[in-house]
């Protein structure tokens, strides 16, 4: 096999001894810029540069190496003074043997299969040659070279580029190719902010990135044909042979951003659903009060005038139609009341809550003196959020516990714990328990609460409001006996003093 080789530099004796060497093709160019064209147009095996190329760290970090890894051996005597990670090898001046050996062995390491390929480096020691071996630790340190670092980036899926502080771009992966549509050439001639919808201010970012380690930021980049493309780029200054780089890393976006689009837009048509849903269960609710006033009115007129005329079937069918109605009437003054929870728009206040369970209990002071409870709170916090709202919550969850007690003096006991940001208030009683079957659906309108007779809109109203409040609320109980609300309201410490949550 011939060996094609590009050789940048003026050694006189290396060029004179590749060109009699049997099975070697060489192209001498003598400038980077030549190299760069040679390159841009040609394929070639390897490229040979010699250390009296102006500016050589900068030439080699600009060589294309595109569609497939490009050997780079340096012909010098001291690689020290190269830094790691811009070329794979080094050999001494005019040592053509070695020079194709070392170029014999890159070739065949970049195209054999991992199976069969000759894991072995040669490498320019003190003035010598040296071996490193795939799994030594000598070759571990040595693993940033460039044949096995250009491998790795052509298996990413993501644009990776390197540019200088004016934002040239000197190095990039095959897939800003494929994102944009460009030739090397092309792209070489490009800046980063010509391949950006709204341009890209390469200094701002330069100074963002000397104020962080590293900077993210979004823009949305168009391609030859026009396309326009979502990415978002993560890029950081690096230091290379005493230079600062840019180094950055873009990622196409696309199915994220739309992704957040259908969410935009399902959260939007659900906050519509709701507000509409609620004004139709507001609407149709205090429309219903009207008509089920007229059936109640009737029906204890009939029972006026001819209770004494009626049989005791008759008598109990009117009972269970009052019944009926009485149930209604509470149920549609739940449903108007859980829908004015999602309608109003009070602005929120510091609110004492100890005197918020005062005002609950006081509304609640007839079923309390006829129940004999007893309510027990420790010292309750200030909170931000609506009074009337509030007052209804506790005074829901008091209610209920009242209510879902058999035997003896209901016992209640309110508490509250900051955790972290928040507030977390507890509810407990002795009363007769929730099964835990009921648990997950206690909290849905119309559910029943806890197994027994309501409206069923109670606790559903207390979610709400609660989560109105930016919260949470659950239940925990064993089924049998006593039962507990948990439900949680921002730190009033982590608020502004006006406004809504």
């Amino acid at each position: 096999m011939t060996l094609e080789l590009l050789y940048v530099g003026d050694n006189r004796e290396t060029i004179e001894k590749l060109v009699s060497t049997a099975d070697v093709s060489v192209c001498v160019v003598e400038t980077p810029d030549d190299a760069l064209n040679r390159l841009a147009v040609a394929p070639f095996d390897a490229l040979v540069v010699s250390d009296t190329v102006s500016d050589i760290t900068t030439f080699l970090s600009r060589v294309d190496i595109h569609p497939s890894s490009l050997p780079i051996v340096v012909e010098t005597e001291s690689a020290t003074t190269l830094p790691a990670g811009v070329y794979d090898e080094a050999v001494p001046p005019a040592a053509v043997d070695q020079l194709t050996d070392v170029v014999d062995a890159l070739v065949s390491d970049a195209t054999s299969p991992a199976g069969t390929r000759d894991d072995s480096r040669v490498s320019l020691g003190d003035g010598g040659v040296s071996t490193h071996n795939v799994g030594t630790p000598s070759f571990a340190e040595g693993v940033g070279n460039r044949t096995f670092a250009n491998a790795v980036v052509r298996g990413l899926p993501d644009v990776l580029f390197l540019a200088d502080l004016d934002g040239n771009l000197l190095r990039w992966n095959d897939r800003l190719n494929a994102v944009t549509g460009y030739t090397d050439s092309e792209i070489r001639s490009s800046t980063p902010s010509e391949f950006f919808q709204d341009g890209l201010d390469v200094r701002e970012k330069v100074t963002e990135m000397r104020e962080d380690t590293d900077i993210r930021f979004t823009a949305d980049l168009v391609t030859r044909d026009g396309s326009v493309i979502p990415y978002e780029l993560t890029a950081s200054l690096v230091d290379c042979g005493g230079e600062q780089y840019i180094c950055g890393v873009g990622r196409d976006i696309t199915e994220r951003r739309e992704a957040e689009q259908q969410l935009d837009e399902a959260v939007e048509e659900l906050e519509e659903s709701n507000t509409e849903l609620e004004q139709f269960a507001y609407v149709a609710s205090h429309d219903m009060k009207e008509p089920l006033r007229m059936v109640s009115s009737y029906l204890e007129l009939l029972e006026r005038r001819y209770g004494d005329e009626l049989d005791g079937d008759a008598q109990e069918f009117i009972d269970f139609a009052v019944e009926g109605s009485e149930r209604m009437r509470e149920m549609i003054n739940g449903l108007l009341a859980y829908s004015r929870v999602g309608r109003q728009t009070r602005d929120f206040e510091r609110i004492d809550v100890g005197d918020v369970l005062d005002t609950a209990q006081s509304n609640l002071r007839i079923a309390i003196e006829e129940s004999g409870a007893v309510v027990e709170a420790g010292e309750l916090p200030t909170v931000h959020g609506d009074p009337g709202q509030l007052t209804q919550l506790f005074q829901n969850l008091v209610a209920n516990a009242i209510k879902y007690t058999d035997e003896g003096r209901p016992r209640i006991t309110v508490s509250a714990a900051r955790e972290g940001d928040e507030w977390t208030f507890t509810v407990s009683d002795d009363g007769i328990g929730i099964p835990e079957s009921r648990q997950e659906s206690i909290f849905e309108i119309f559910s029943g609460e806890g197994g027994q007779s309501g409206s069923g809109i109670g606790l559903a109203i207390c979610e709400k409001i609660v989560d109105h409040h930016g919260g949470r609320i659950w239940v925990e109980s064993d089924g049998e006996s006593g039962t507990t609300f948990h439900f949680t309201i921002p730190d009033v410490g982590q608020l502004g003093d006006e406004g809504t949550l």
